[in-house]
């Protein structure tokens, strides 16, 4: 087998042992360093940092080159583990949270901002988790009605009240997939709309 090191390529050749069960311990920590490298990697790429810039980085720090097609490689497998947690089937959840940041993300060979649109769901148990994200290019109406219906295909049921801020897209895409449910506005952000009429000074 090939080792990658700061000494280059190593070809290893593992013992073949019957009735032994033999594994390196000096391989398991090769792994765990792989993982991360691969985790730093795909982090890089999801701050807009270049398939390019990510090469020399890599070759930089740890004396080694990563290929286009493997830096591509790593991302298309975040991908998928994002794919497979967005995705993932819902269950009941009473309290609705909705929220929406902008962040830079690479769109076709560019990096542009945004809308990241998030669901946080808590249980009945009062456990708060995410349950669910899109990233789309604004927030229009469309748009929060199309991640709203998503979730609820997903398996979404038993929302008793769902909390946003006082955006009218957001406020439209409720009444139409859950006009029944109560509808509350966040006090953090009505406190920070109130502290723009408040006077600076006294």
């Amino acid at each position: 087998m090939g080792l990658n090191s700061c000494m280059g390529k190593l070809e290893l050749n593992i013992p073949q042992t019957r009735g032994i069960n033999f594994y390196p311990g000096s391989l398991e920590k090769g792994l765990r360093s792989e993982i991360a490298l691969k985790l730093a990697v795909a982090e890089m790429c999801l701050k807009g940092v270049s398939t390019r810039r990510v090469e020399k980085i890599t070759e930089q720090l740890c004396g080694l080159e990563i290929s286009l097609t493997q830096v591509s490689r790593m991302t298309q497998k975040l991908d998928m583990e994002f794919e497979k947690f967005r995705n993932r089937p819902l269950a009941s959840f009473p309290y609705i949270i909705l929220d929406a940041l902008y962040l830079k993300v690479r769109h076709n060979s560019s990096v542009r901002d945004q809308a990241v649109l998030i669901a946080y769901g808590v249980n009945i148990f009062g456990k708060r988790e995410i349950v669910g994200g899109s990233i789309r290019f604004s927030e229009a109406e469309i748009h929060w009605r199309n991640f709203l219906e998503g979730l609820v295909k997903r398996g979404l049921s038993g929302v008793q009240l769902i909390t946003s801020d006082d955006h009218s897209s957001i406020r439209a895409a409720l009444k139409s997939v859950f006009p029944s449910v109560p509808w509350q506005r966040c006090q953090f952000h009505m406190s920070q709309n109130a502290q723009q009429y408040a006077p600076k000074s006294i």
